[in-house]
Order: C-alpha cells, then structure tokens, then sequence
C-alpha cells in the first residue's frame, strides 16, 4: 500500500498517472480538466462554426479552418495553396517549391521543404526545463527522460527506490533478496544443484602419461597431463596435426577431384557422410603435404584410427569376420497386407 495520494485536493485514492487517482486522471483524459464534472447522457452537439476562408462554407475543424485549409496551411505552410491533380490528360501544375533560396525539392510543412523543415525543428530545440538537465527537449520543453517521467507520475523527479526486502540468508553475503530469502547468485545455484554451495568437483586425477594420481590443480582444464608432462602433451598433438599450409590445400583439391568426392574406402558420397565432410587421413609421422594419404568419411577414418592404422589388426578382424561367418543383417519384417476383393478366391455359388 502506498502512502501518497492524488494531488486533487480532498481525494485520498492512489495516483496512477501525472499524480492523479483513475477518476481525476479519465476526467483529464476525456475533458482536458481534471475536476471537470460532466452529467451522464448523451451531449448535446457543439455548434459548428463556418470555415474562415472566404467562399468556403465547410464546417471549421481547427484554427478556424475546415479541413481541406488546415491540412494545407499543416503542409505547405498556407491554407490558400492550390494544388491541381493530375487530370485525365496528364497535365498537373508544378508543385510549390521550398521557400528557401536554390532549394528545388517541393514543400512539405511550413512553406519549405521535408529536409530544411527538420533542421528548423532541430535549431529550435533548445535544453530540458528541468534544471541542471542540458538534454534536448523531446516535447512539452522536457527530455524524454522528465517527459515520461512527468506522464507516468506527475512530477519529473525520480522516484524512491523501493525499500529492500533484507539481504540473503547465506552467511557472509548481504547482496538483496531474491526469492525464497536468497539472493539471485544463491537462488539460481539452488535451482541448479539444490544447494546454495557449488558442488566439489573431482580432487584427484591420473596422467595419461606418468600414470600418477595427482591432484587436480596440478593439471590444466583440457589437457590430460600434469604439469611434468605437459610438454609431452604439447609436443604429441603438435606430431599428430597436420598444418593448414597452401601445399596441404592443393593436395586435398587433388584428391578430391581424383577420387570424385567420395570416401577412398567405402564410396560414400561427400554430402552423404557423416556430418556432410571428408577427413583428411595422414600418417601421423609426417607433418607435410607428403603424409596425407586420402579423404575418408568420418565411420573410416575413427575405424582405421581405432586399429592403430595397422594392418595386422585390420587382416586379424578380417579373418575373424570370415571365421565368424556372413551375419544376416537385421530388417524389419513388412506389414501384411490386406486382401482385397480381387484377391480373395471365388465363392461357390458366386460365379
């Protein structure tokens, strides 16, 4: 519940816009006055007056003119400005020009141009009302910052921050609560682990290459080497990749082209492999144009890494499989279907 009230003198309701209450701020909306009482039922009709122009006797809209003249005063800066449509024949009057000197675009507002008429309205702005505030104006002599400030609450002075609601139940931290008497750093850990402390991740871990079970700081985030053997690491991904030299590019064109852009071993097609790509295959020993050895898909190339690259473990798995026997490949039956009419055989009788 808040402790203001309308500005109205006598109201107590709560102020929604322009420090007005609902009531008082409709009545504004509606009639331009905010204690203005206007009686129910339907009003009575305003008196329409003539348009001011001579020889025109179309209801006045503003400014004492009709329509048609104040939509052309609104344009070209004159209600009397005449403008002839383009006729049946073609002919149109050439349009009133901007009144400023050489410029020979047509008026849109004020008499000049769309271009001189925005730095016009550009030169008259001048600094917001509010005092020590040396912003533009955007309307009513107020920046948009005190403008939406003066429409949504009545005063351009910024509001009071609202009070706080205490600050986090974890011991040590008095960042403001949330929700559920936390603050949002502990609110989200709670959402993801259930609890306000992050989880221990794993203390210990082996070198791939010393076999050591050392402790985790001792290893990097990636690298599964301590810190002995990290420059073993290193120097094996540097002997296994293979450099994006120009030479490595014109040999995997070559290859490409040579084998038709499918896989050297099975003859899958580029676009139907494994995440549409071909894997460069190398040696691993040398680190140049000379030790690529073909383009397979991603299913050949994991295969021929997952045997070593060596051909006595490929020719054992081959004489397994051939010891093993041909292993019918699994399909899925297919649905009986229905006899038709035409299928079934003639009843006796029938025919």
């Amino acid at each position: 519940m808040t402790d203001r009230t309308c500005s109205i003198d006598g109201c107590d309701g709560d102020p929604i816009a322009r420090g007005w209450c609902q009531k008082h701020y409709c009545r504004w909306y509606s009639h331009g006055d905010p204690e203005k009482l206007v009686g129910r039922g339907r009003r009575p009709p305003k008196p329409q007056q003539p348009c001011s122009i001579d020889g025109c006797e179309s209801p006045a809209d503003s400014r004492g003119w009709c329509t048609l003249h104040y939509s052309r005063w609104l344009r070209h800066g004159d209600p009397l400005v005449l403008l002839l449509k383009r006729g049946r024949n073609g002919t149109r009057e050439a349009p009133v020009t901007c009144s400023e000197d050489g410029c020979p675009y047509p008026a849109a507002a004020r008499g000049i141009c769309a271009r001189h008429y925005r730095r016009q309205v550009h030169s008259e702005r001048c600094e917001c009302s509010v005092e020590g505030c040396t912003t533009k104006w955007h309307s009513s002599g107020l920046c948009a910052k005190h403008y939406y400030r003066q429409r949504s609450w009545g005063t351009t002075d910024d509001r009071e921050p609202a009070a706080l609601r205490g600050s986090c139940s974890v011991d040590g931290c008095g960042a403001p609560v949330k929700a559920r008497d936390l603050c949002g750093r502990h609110l989200r850990r709670w959402y993801v682990y259930g609890t306000t402390e992050l989880p221990a991740g794993p203390r210990d871990r082996k070198c791939r290459f010393c076999k050591r079970t050392l402790p985790a700081d001792q290893f990097t985030v990636a690298a599964p080497a301590c810190a002995d053997c990290l420059p073993l690491h290193r120097a094996e991904l540097k002997r296994i990749t293979l450099p994006r030299t120009r030479e490595v590019r014109a040999r995997e064109a070559a290859l490409l082209a040579a084998q038709g852009g499918r896989c050297a071993v099975c003859g899958i097609p580029e676009d139907e492999a494994p995440k549409g790509r071909l894997y460069t295959d190398h040696d691993h020993i040398t680190r140049s144009a000379a030790g690529i050895r073909g383009l397979l898909c991603g299913n050949c190339n994991f295969g021929l890494g997952h045997f070593k690259d060596s051909p006595d473990l490929l020719a054992a798995a081959i004489r397994y499989l051939r010891d093993a026997g041909t292993v019918t490949p699994i399909t899925r039956p297919k649905r009986a279907r229905k006899p038709k009419l035409r299928d079934l055989p003639p009843a006796a009788g029938l025919w």
